[in-house]
């Protein structure tokens, strides 16, 4: 991996590492308190504009009320051999690059389908499902299975209590992570699709007594 990549693998790592360790050791009990405090599939509501228009993330908890996650449907026309010519291994990877958010996006993680934990650092996100953060591995998996992992440019990143008011606000539908959702092959009609699945499970997200906007969005989307 290019050097620029391998500095800003570092420098997130110590975020994700240590804020996902954390979360994961947690009760079940206790993380089943409140539905943000789980990994979980957000789907953007049909009026959100701009940068996550018409996207689907996965958004992982870290200590202090924060979340980080990727976009899951975004698909870019960069390619693995494209952005590392001179790593030979990179040219097996066959899907392309998703771009996974707006922070470090000079930065490539890897998200992989394994129960076993690579050597370097990795953490869990889902049983079966790890993130790896540090260049040595990926470069490791992209020798060795290179197509059980999907490649992300960047991240996305919550700051304490900020996906909570975008929940409350109507910003996403929510669904439960699931490993098939994350690596699916064709996402060119995810959003669709599970918009339509989200809306009918709404009583994930919580609804207050009063009928906010989220509440109002909620009904119409189901009515459509």
């Amino acid at each position: 991996m290019h050097t620029d990549a391998r500095l800003g693998n570092a420098r997130v790592w110590i975020l994700l590492m240590l804020g996902l360790s954390i979360a994961a050791a947690l009760p079940s009990s206790v993380r089943a308190q409140e539905e943000i405090d789980e990994p979980l599939i957000l789907v953007a509501a049909p009026q959100m504009g701009g940068f996550y228009q018409r996207s689907v993330l996965i958004s992982i908890p870290v200590p202090g009320n924060r979340h980080v996650g990727f976009i899951i449907n975004r698909p870019t026309e960069l390619s693995m051999a494209g952005l590392f010519p001179k790593h030979d291994p990179s040219r097996k990877v066959v899907m392309p690059v998703f771009l996974g958010g707006p922070e470090m996006v000079n930065s490539i993680f890897a998200m992989l389908k394994s129960s076993d934990s690579p050597e370097g650092n990795s953490f869990t996100v889902l049983p079966g499902v790890l993130v790896v953060a540090e260049a040595r591995s990926i470069d490791k998996i992209i020798e060795q299975t290179p197509n059980d992992a999907r490649y992300y440019a960047g991240f996305v990143a919550w700051q304490p209590g900020e996906l909570r008011t975008e929940l409350d606000r109507g910003f996403w539908f929510v669904l439960k992570a699931r490993p098939e959702l994350m690596f699916r092959p064709d996402v060119s009609r995810m959003w669709e699709e599970l918009l339509e699945r989200s809306s009918k499970v709404w009583t994930h997200v919580h609804v207050p007594d009063h009928p906010t906007a989220a509440v109002r969005l909620a009904q119409a989307v189901r009515t459509r």
